[in-house]
């Protein structure tokens, strides 16, 4: 049995919610072997197909290529990048649990973009014309706006 078989087997078995004694009483029963490293060819296969098999039955998971890959996200030099983009998001989420507002996430990342930036943003896509020098001070601009909320939240009694 291949590394790949074996991380298969353990795979499907995962993915019926099978743990490791209730994968190796299958095994035995489908093969006659006790362990899973005692399989030859033939038995690796026809314990795969028996889980397959208890898959399809169970009709509890659509096939693994059926899942939507990530969005590849490019990089362009000069401008903000993947990982400023990510810290400005989480300090905005952040920043929205302290302050709840009317406003949608990206329209406040717009807002925080044009007073701190100058910056006229789009909400379906707010960093298309920040750089990265401009990045960094949006990420420093949303910290002082996150210090100043918690500070906020603190005085009211909402934060400790």
């Amino acid at each position: 049995m291949t590394d790949h078989e074996r991380k298969r087997i353990f795979g499907l078995a995962r993915e019926l919610g099978m743990n490791s004694e209730e994968l190796h009483i299958l095994v035995n029963g489908v093969t006659g072997v006790a362990s899973i490293k005692d399989l030859n060819k033939s038995q690796t296969y026809d314990v795969i197909r028996e889980l397959n098999e208890r898959i399809k039955l169970s009709g509890s998971s659509a096939p693994a290529k059926s899942a939507k890959p990530k969005k590849e996200e490019t990089i362009v030099p000069g401008m903000i990048t993947p990982n400023q983009k990510k810290y400005c998001w989480k300090m905005m989420y952040y920043l929205c649990e302290l302050e709840p507002r009317n406003a949608t996430e990206g329209e406040r990342m717009c807002g925080a973009i044009e007073k701190i930036l100058g910056i006229t943003a789009d909400p379906k896509d707010p960093f298309k014309w920040v750089n990265f020098e401009q990045g960094r001070d949006l990420i420093e601009g949303l910290k002082r706006y996150v210090y100043s909320a918690e500070k906020k939240a603190i005085r009211e009694g909402r934060l400790k």
